[in-house]
């Protein structure tokens, strides 16, 4: 019941299980959350940062999947920094953006 409120809600692009008991909803692009002011060019992710020109190749074996994700969703500069983590084994759980290798387990909320 309370993802179909949740995805429901306008604004929300998709949705996943972060973790068993944390849904993660996904803003539809240009979307924010939060009703707090935007300063000029002064949060990471903002405007100017919205679009990013990406490209993936080399033979490692994740750039498969993050073409797959690519391909389905234009990134967002903050989805790197999730992305490349877990590729180097490493854990930022307070990091913004989506691992993009993550995007085909979440699921459309329209």
């Amino acid at each position: 019941m309370a993802i179909d409120r949740l995805s429901a809600v306008a604004g929300v692009e998709a949705w996943r299980w972060r973790e068993p008991n944390v849904l993660l909803l996904l803003a539809a692009t240009g979307g924010i959350f939060d009703g707090q002011p935007i300063p000029v060019c002064g949060i990471h992710g903002g405007m100017r940062t919205a679009r990013a020109l990406a490209l993936v190749g080399g033979g490692h074996p994740a750039a498969r999947g993050i073409a797959a994700g690519l391909e389905a969703r234009s990134p967002r500069l903050q989805d790197w920094s999730p992305t490349l983590a877990r590729i180097l084994g490493l854990e930022l759980p307070d990091a913004d953006g989506l691992d993009l290798l993550e995007w085909p387990e979440l699921q459309s909320a329209g």
